[in-house]
This record gives C-alpha cells, sequence and structure tokens, in this order.
C-alpha cells in the first residue's frame, strides 16, 4: 500500500492501481482520499489512513469499504469522531487500540470495539499532560509503551499509565526540547532512534530514559531526519532531506551515504527520502517528493565499475589507476597510469583534474602518479615518475621535489608530519626543509 498525494495505490508485485470503491453513502472513494501521510495495517487486516485534510480512513481489502471518520463531529458527542482533520501518525498498541497523532488538536485512541475516541491535549499547568498539541511521530516498543515526538521534544506513556513523561526532553539540557521529533524507530536491540526535523539524530535507552546525539542540527549536513528501516540487526537505514545513510546499529556510526545522481539513472530518485519499508523479500523501498518510488535489494553484492567518461569536463579520461586517497573533505583522488589525477566529489562525479604539463607553473612533471597522502596539516602529496608534488587540498602546487627522490612508489604520513618515502634507489623522508636518505645496511 502507497500513499501518494493523489490518493492511496496498491501495489500486488505486478501492478498499481487505484482502489475504487464507493463510501457507504457512495459519495467518495479511496482515490479520492487526497493528500495521505500515514498508512498502518492493523492486526484485523484493515487499512488505517491518515490524511492532511480528510482525517481518518479505514479501508478493508477483502470487502474494499471505506470508512471516513471526519473531524466534524457534533459537539454533544466529543467521542465519536476524530479531533483534527491533519493526521502525521499512526500506531496500534498490543490492545488492538488505534493511537492517532494530529497536528494542532493533540493525541487521540480509538477503540474499534467500542467505536470511541478518547482525546489526550497538552495542558499548560497539568503535570503528565502531552507536551505538545502537534504530534508528529508515535511508536510502541515491546514493553507496550507508547512513544509520541511533538514539536517540542519526546514524550512516553508506559503500559497502563495515565502520564506523559518527558523522555530526553528536558529544558535548558542537550537533548530533544523544543525539537520537532518527525520519526521514531525501535532498533532490534531494543533503544529507540528518534530524528528531527532540524537535523538531530539521538539514540535512546528506554531502560534508563537517557540518551545521546549522535548528530547535532548545526552539524547535519543531510537534512532533517524522516524516516528509519532496519536493514537487518547490525544495519539502520535512515532517510533524509539529503539522502539515505546506513548507519551501524551498535553505536550509529555513519557507514554510507547515497544520493541522487542525475548522470546515474540507478541512483536515488531523489534526495528527500519520506519513507522507508523493508518488505517480506527483505526488498528496501524508499519513497518520496519528487523521487517517486524505488525497490533495493540490500543483499546485492555487485560493484559498480567508475569508467572513463565520454563527454563530460572534467573527465576520468584514464581508467587505469594505480593510486587513490580520500581527503578529509571527503574529495577522492585518483592517481592515472598516464594521464594524472583526476579528482572525484562524495558522489564518485569528477570535478577537477590535475594533468602532466612538464615544465609549466603549476603542473604535473610526469603523468604516471603511483602514491598519494594526505598530511595532518591538510596538504596532499603524489608521488610520480618525475618526483614529489604538494598540493593544498584545493589543488594549488606548493612545492616540487624532483633530486634526490628518484622515483618515488610509496608514501606514507608519518604521525609526527613527516613524508615517508619508497623509492627505486630505498627508503627517503622529508622533515618540511629537508630530505633524508638511509642507505642499505
Amino acid at each position: 500500500w502507497i500513499g501518494t498525494g493523489a490518493g492511496l495505490v496498491r501495489f500486488d508485485g505486478y501492478h498499481f492501481r487505484q482502489p475504487g470503491a464507493p463510501l457507504e453513502n457512495g459519495v467518495r472513494s479511496a482515490r479520492s482520499l487526497g493528500f495521505i501521510r500515514c498508512l498502518l495495517v492493523a492486526r484485523d487486516g484493515r487499512l488505517w489512513i491518515g490524511t492532511e485534510a480528510d482525517g481518518l480512513a479505514a479501508y478493508d481489502p477483502q470487502s474494499e469499504k471505506l470508512s471516513l471518520f471526519r473531524s466534524d463531529a457534533s459537539p454533544l458527542q466529543p467521542h465519536g469522531a476524530v479531533s483534527a482533520g491533519t493526521i502525521r501518525a499512526l500506531a496500534e498498541d498490543r490492545d488492538g487500540q488505534l493511537w492517532i497523532g494530529t497536528i494542532g488538536h493533540g493525541l487521540d485512541r480509538y477503540d474499534p470495539v467500542e467505536g470511541r475516541f478518547q482525546h489526550f491535549r497538552h495542558q499548560p499547568r497539568q503535570a503528565g499532560s502531552l507536551p505538545d498539541d502537534r504530534v508528529q511521530s508515535l511508536a510502541i516498543d515491546r514493553e507496550g509503551s507508547l512513544w509520541v515526538g511533538t514539536w517540542r521534544g519526546l514524550a512516553r506513556k508506559r503500559a497502563g499509565a495515565d502520564a506523559f513523561e518527558p523522555v530526553f526532553s528536558t529544558p535548558g539540557r542537550p537533548g530533544l526540547a523544543g525539537k520537532i521529533v518527525l520519526s521514531l524507530f525501535e532498533a532490534p536491540d531494543g533503544r529507540l532512534w528518534a530524528g528531527t526535523q532540524q537535523g538531530d539524530l539521538a539514540l535512546i535507552d528506554p531502560k534508563t530514559g537517557e540518551g545521546r546525539m549522535l548528530e547535532r542540527a548545526e552539524d547535519a549536513v543531510h537534512g532533517s531526519v524522516n524516516s528509519f528501516v532496519a536493514v537487518d540487526e547490525r544495519h539502520v537505514w535512515l532517510g533524509r532531506n539529503g539522502g539515505l545513510e546506513l548507519r551501524a546499529t551498535a553505536d550509529g556510526a555513519l557507514l554510507r551515504v547515497m544520493k541522487h545522481d542525475p548522470l546515474n539513472r540507478d541512483s536515488l530518485g531523489g534526495n528527500e527520502v519520506r519513507a522507508l519499508m523493508r518488505d517480506r523479500a527483505g526488498w528496501i523501498w524508499t519513497g518520496g517528493y519528487g523521487g517517486g518510488l524505488q525497490r533495493h535489494n540490500p543483499a546485492n553484492t555487485s560493484t559498480w565499475v567508475r569508467g572513463r567518461d565520454p563527454g563530460q569536463l572534467p573527465q576520468l579520461v584514464d581508467p587505469s589507476t594505480r593510486a587513490m586517497v580520500q581527503l578529509d573533505s571527503g574529495e577522492i583522488w585518483l592517481g592515472s597510469n598516464e594521464s594524472g589525477v583526476t579528482v572525484l566529489d562524495e558522489q564518485l562525479r569528477s570535478i577537477a583534474t590535475l594533468r602532466p604539463a612538464p615544465g609549466q607553473r603549476g603542473g604535473l612533471s610526469g603523468g604516471r602518479i603511483s602514491s598519494l597522502v594526505q598530511m595532518k596539516d591538510g596538504s596532499v602529496w603524489l608521488g610520480s615518475d618525475g618526483g614529489l608534488h604538494q598540493y593544498t587540498r584545493d589543488r594549488q602546487l606548493l612545492r616540487v621535489i624532483q633530486a634526490g627522490t628518484g622515483r618515488a612508489r610509496r608514501l606514507l604520513a608519518g604521525r609526527d608530519g613527516t613524508l615517508w618515502i619508497g623509492t627505486f634507489n630505498g627508503l627517503v623522508s622529508w622533515n618540511g626543509s629537508r630530505l633524508t636518505r638511509y642507505p642499505e645496511t
């Protein structure tokens, strides 16, 4: 099931179609629900649908019957309808109760057996109330607790309790206080991941209520954290406004970033990833604004070959790579067999070249690059048949050393800033001002 800006869509493995069954009163159909914000398949098989403006709907796939729960119920029957038309989150607890997060009207609980709604609102002077009436995300953990992400941080309602307690959201202290918690996810190890619209990423221990920030908004380079999905017990994918991230479940370490590449039709369709899902076959589905719907097999171990660029400038003109290094900026420098250096960005797009130009200011004295290394000061050394070249990280030539080094085959950055050079004529070091040779003994 897929919620789109133009209603509900079903994919049966072969075809996409929009259910066309009418409402009981014959006025509306499933395809005219408008902008769908969230979906939930309940234990009884019904599909619950949260919309941007039409409230809550329930769809029975067997009978194709659609029931709509509007927010315009009579004031004399406050328990007969959902409290708002804009719904952003849905969750089902272990008792089969449906929890509904609204924007501006707090949290609702719906009892499918009795057909009654119960409303929970923020009460400024009441301890244990919701921290805010704008509810953006919901999650039920393995202990049965309800986690609520609001526009003012994170709260938890323990199973059987009446109060909502703030978690990792104390004003004036590091955490999620005052943040819009867009997404919540219980990892296979039981810990809770939380992402914010501002770009914060937090990992929380439900047993202690303590949390730690894996990434703060001021350091976030990939935008808001919109969604999560577990690939396996060791890896979690994050959907962000700046692409997909793969992180380690154990410590949250960033392992990989996937972005849209307009030159690669097999890349991510768009960088704004709003929804993630893992299906029964283990495939990962991604959905977002402008990027459509995509499916990826995480078990695919194939290797993408970055070959010659036939018509782009700057070009990867020589695919014969002898040396490579990734700088602290993320750039990748490739040393070729004949054509100097090609510089790639993190998406493996060619952005610059350093070409052989013997005798010219700033040019390489030879095209065969045998080694590359970045030093502690950020500068990059190139070892070639024509000697050593030192560049700034923004590719400005600083120094050329030709005499006494021979053909530099290997380079190593020492911890003390010394450059070690392995040549055909033995070992040489450079301390920033002079070369030292180490004769054979």
